[in-house]
């Protein structure tokens, strides 16, 4: 005899999945064998493109749970019995899922910033000065880059104020040092807020394009590169 879900039981869980915040449509059913006896089916829930998932087995006792990834460890299980107990089970899979999947992979973050380089074309002529037309140019550039990161960065008060002190600072002395010397200042400064605020690699990924995009017309190359 197979144990699986009714209906009702499965639309209680994608109103679970969407009071967490998370997108039902990205998660998936399945039928699989269960743990404890494999000639009985139960229904298993699949986070797409992941290992995680939450598995309803179940037992001569009731409900039993097995997910992943688990309270402490990558899978854990317990005897739920109840269905009530079942869908506690849930919602503390859920909590821990949401986590995993909305956390940035912070050694995968710093292996992309590593190769990560500024890039000054020789089309930039040594001792070039910033023409007077550019400079509200410039001005509206980093004021889009910030509007960007502040809306989009997840940044806290501490760190808004960084970016626009840093960002202010590039704005003003792009009146005082010459175009080569601006640009180099500008990659670096650039760099420095992906490497000391920005944390999610969407977020880098986008800025950079961003960035590249609005000052290509310095020298007709990306900035930043990698």
């Amino acid at each position: 005899m197979d144990f699986l879900l009714l209906k009702s039981q499965k639309n209680e869980i994608f109103t679970l999945i969407k009071d967490i915040g998370l997108n039902p449509a990205n998660f998936k059913w399945e039928v699989v064998s269960n743990s404890i006896n494999t000639f009985q089916n139960v229904s298993q829930l699949e986070y797409i493109d992941t290992q995680y998932y939450f598995k309803f087995d179940h037992i001569v006792e009731g409900h039993y749970a097995m997910f992943s990834p688990g309270f402490s460890e990558a899978v854990s299980e317990g005897q739920a019995i109840s269905w009530d107990s079942q869908i506690e089970y849930v919602k503390e899979w859920l909590d821990r899922l949401k986590i995993e999947v909305e956390e940035p992979d912070l050694w995968e973050l710093m292996s992309e910033q590593k190769e990560l380089n500024i890039f000054v074309s020789d089309n930039i002529v040594v001792g070039e000065s910033i023409q007077i037309d550019d400079h509200d140019r410039i001005e509206n550039n980093l004021n889009e880059l910030k509007e960007y990161l502040l809306k989009f960065g997840n940044v806290n008060i501490s760190n808004q104020k960084i970016i626009m002190e840093r960002l202010e600072y590039l704005n003003e002395s792009s009146k005082r040092v010459n175009k080569k010397e601006w640009t180099l200042m500008l990659g670096g400064t650039l760099l420095s807020i992906i490497v000391d605020i920005l944390r999610n690699p969407v977020v880098i990924r986008e800025f950079i394009t961003l960035a590249n995009k609005l000052f290509s017309w310095l020298s007709g190359t990306p900035l930043i590169t990698g």
